[in-house]
């Protein structure tokens, strides 16, 4: 469902822009691997010592987020890259449900839910909207039971919340709630880099549309 102009929390994001400027393309998609792997592969060659834990998760971080980067820049619709970025969402992170929400160039806000068909309050992905709106950075709540920042239900759940921002400006959202399991910051560091493909593949492809 999408959000109409008299909902809309916010004026377009292409209104809110200092001065008129076109939105940076995404790359050309080419054949070449970056030099992150590269490197990985001389690495071997030379039998060098395992890298520490951390190190190799954030390269395995970054390879995903190359693939992720790859694939937004083929995509030809606005609901492939929903499906392609709720998808990575589903695959990457442990979470119960969640929705992804992002707003196209006529103001209205387009709201894509993970499981499919779940249920939200408007008011819920209003205030996540708004919230993100007025945040630089990802919010986590360890436990709503004790933070009532990001809503609480009566239920003890971590929550998460990013706001997708291109060139400064807050382009749509990522709401992400689990039960059980708290997010933790291994997962805020790959949803840092994701939120900024995320942001610029949504740009791109609105205004491709519109």
């Amino acid at each position: 469902p999408a959000f109409g102009p008299a909902e809309t929390p916010t004026t377009p994001w292409d209104q809110r822009q200092e001065a008129p400027s076109p939105w940076p393309a995404l790359a050309p998609q080419t054949d070449e691997e970056p030099d992150y792997v590269a490197q990985e592969a001389t690495r071997s060659s030379h039998h060098v010592s395992p890298a520490p834990p951390r190190v190799d998760r954030e390269r395995r971080q970054l390879k995903v987020l190359y693939q992720v980067s790859k694939r937004c820049m083929n995509a030809q619709s606005l609901e492939e890259l929903d499906s392609l970025l709720v998808g990575v969402l589903e695959r990457a992170v442990k979470f119960n449900r969640g929705f992804l929400t992002y707003q196209l160039p006529s103001g209205d806000w387009k709201l894509v839910l993970s499981p499919a068909g779940e249920r939200w309050g408007r008011h819920h992905v209003r205030d996540a909207v708004q919230l993100a709106l007025a945040r630089e950075d990802l919010v986590v709540v360890p436990n709503s039971s004790h933070d009532h920042t990001l809503g609480h239900d009566g239920v003890a759940d971590s929550r998460l919340l990013l706001p997708l921002r291109c060139r400064g400006i807050v382009v749509g959202a990522v709401f992400l709630l689990s039960v059980g399991a708290a997010f933790d910051d291994e997962i805020g560091d790959f949803l840092a880099l994701f939120g900024d493909i995320a942001a610029l593949a949504l740009v791109n492809c609105s205004r491709g549309e519109s």
